[in-house]
């Protein structure tokens, strides 16, 4: 594979869905993603071949690629598609952000399919952390086949016509199920009555929830809407702890996590449960996961990050004392 030179914009150090992403899976997706850029083409698609992808990518990193591949896709950073039995992928935000030398040769891989395009602009701005919710619900298997490989999150009304990223509207589909479905139109209720579904169930399921994008403070509002006048009174926002409460205990996806990135939960447990953190916090699940991750990358949770060990020092008697 060819490298290209690419415009990476500043802006993409401070992407949070990508940098959360990194901490839930321990992979090196930030790196991966960024140095993508400049291996797909002008369209902004490339040959999936993972191993090939690494030797230009990450040499040094010693890690499957695959999995990094995998969790991109699945966090709608990139699309796999097949074509006549070969598998490409591409990046749905490249044309977007690119500015294309126009010596640059011409694409010479196949296009995507219309129906995937649609499906990745609606997965874009799920955050990770309601994508591991969804997954999890749904037992990691896709909810129409049971397969548990190749999953993705599907929208079950779609986003082209008004549905939203609620949590009751997403579920798990393995890819060839998902990039199946069709997105308007009689094909739609038929395919939505596969599941006892239609059209009157999307405003049950599709409750309005507010993503990147949209508009703040305008939904709902009309001709007698009481909040439209009378805006709702905020709840008070939970008060932090610098120590670990007495009560929390990690919950089973820790340790499936630990099982995953080869770390002794137990030590690190004992050391999170001592450790006094700079700023109080109130989402201690997530801050053991963020623990976990760094102690699988570093060997080690970092030395501030652990509470000190304290040893007597020994008494030295002089002479004649």
């Amino acid at each position: 594979m060819r490298g290209r030179i690419r415009s990476i914009k500043p802006d993409i150090g401070k992407h949070e869905g990508l940098w959360d992403l990194g901490v839930e899976t321990g992979l090196p997706v930030y790196q991966a993603f960024t140095m993508l850029w400049c291996y797909a083409d002008r369209e902004g698609r490339f040959e999936w071949r993972p191993r090939s992808l690494k030797t230009d990518i990450l040499p040094y990193w010693e890690g499957d690629f695959s999995r990094v591949l995998d969790a991109l896709e699945q966090a709608g950073f990139v699309q796999q598609y097949t074509v006549a039995g070969v598998n490409y992928g591409y990046v749905p935000a490249f044309v977007k952000h690119q500015v294309i030398n126009q010596r640059e040769a011409k694409s010479v891989l196949p296009e995507p399919s219309i129906e995937l395009h649609v499906h990745a602009r609606a997965s874009q701005n799920i955050a990770p952390s309601v994508r591991v919710e969804v997954f999890a619900r749904d037992a990691h298997k896709c909810v129409r086949c049971g397969i548990s490989s190749d999953l993705t999150i599907d929208h079950i009304f779609p986003r082209s016509i008004g549905g939203t990223n609620a949590i009751t509207n997403l579920r798990t589909l393995c890819r060839p199920c998902n990039s199946g479905r069709p997105v308007t139109g009689d094909a739609l209720v038929a395919d939505l009555a596969k599941d006892n579904l239609s059209m009157h169930d999307m405003q049950r399921m599709c409750m309005h929830v507010q993503t990147h994008g949209e508009g703040k403070g305008r939904e709902g509002k009309g001709v007698g809407d009481a909040s439209a006048t009378r805006p709702a009174p905020k709840a008070p926002k939970p008060k932090g702890s610098k120590f670990v409460p007495e009560d929390w205990a990690p919950s089973d996806g820790h340790y499936e996590l630990a099982n995953r990135l080869r770390v002794n939960l137990e030590r690190e447990l004992l050391s999170f449960r001592a450790h006094e953190f700079k700023t109080p916090k109130t989402d201690f699940d997530r801050a053991f996961t963020g623990w976990l991750t760094r102690s699988a990358q570093f060997g080690t949770s970092s030395s501030s990050m652990r509470a000190p060990v304290y040893e007597p020092k020994p008494i030295v008697w002089k002479d004649g004392g």
